[in-house]
Order: C-alpha cells, then structure tokens, then sequence
C-alpha cells in the first residue's frame, strides 16, 4: 500500500498546484507533501477543477524553465576559475546548445534538422502476426 495522505483535501490540493508550478515535478511535489501519487492522479481524474489547476502549473514551470534556457544562452553563468587551488577568476559561460535549442524551437523552419523519407511501395506487402507464445525459434523447429 503507498504510504502519504490518500484523501485529497483543498489545501492539499492547493499546497500542490503551488509546488507544481514552482517545480514541475510531480513526485517531488508529493513527496513534500507527503502525498501518495495514486491518490493524486485520481484526484486529477475525478476532478476537473483539479487537473485544469494541474495543467496550468505545469506551464507555469515550463515557463519557468524557458526562461533560465534563455538567461544561460544569453546571459550566461559565473563560473570560478580555479587555479592550484586558489581562485584566481571568474569567467562568464554561454550555453551554445541551449541557444540552438531555442532556435531550433522559434523558427524550425529555418534551424530544424531536416530529414526527407520519401517511400514508394508499389507492388503487394505480406504482414504476418505471431503470438509470442506461439512464436518458435529455429533451435525449435529442428528438432524432432
């Protein structure tokens, strides 16, 4: 049996949508709560308030998440340097990938990675379905 709170209350299900948006991790939410997570996606299935509430934190914290790809692709981070144990520095980082990320992201018409299959089948295809169970090996039809 999970162990946490299996009755979903109001304030419960406020504690969590306010978690939920600041994290966009259901587990972490519920183990801060301790909530069960079957208890929490029932109450999501029973309760359309619920999951509307669910949806709308969990694109706050993707919004959340947008905006740090964005600060470390544009602003970047501080990172020590270190040297023979002593800092002697700080050198400002940029995240090359996330800023092609955001590219591929905003305008994929123009970044995206382009594959092109084009499939002609002419002619007939036979499909055959076996059951695993049915299903024999090699080794099995040669012997006996």
């Amino acid at each position: 049996m999970p162990r946490g709170i299996h009755k979903i209350t109001a304030p419960f299900r406020k504690k969590f949508i306010r978690l939920l948006s600041e994290t966009g991790n259901i587990s972490k939410c519920c183990s801060a709560l301790n909530i069960s997570r079957v208890a929490i996606y029932k109450e999501r299935r029973t309760n359309k308030k619920f999951a509307q509430e669910w949806k709308e934190a969990q694109e706050q914290a993707i919004g959340l998440l947008e905006d740090e790809s964005w600060r470390r692709a544009f602003e970047g981070i501080e990172k020590e340097i270190w040297y023979r144990g002593q800092s002697v520095g700080i050198e400002r980082q940029y995240s090359d990938t996330l800023l092609m990320h955001r590219l591929q992201a905003e305008l994929p018409e123009k970044y995206q990675y382009r594959q092109k299959v084009d499939q002609n089948v002419t002619g007939s295809i036979k499909i055959e379905i076996v059951k695993f169970a049915d299903a024999k090996t090699d080794d099995d039809k040669t012997t006996k």
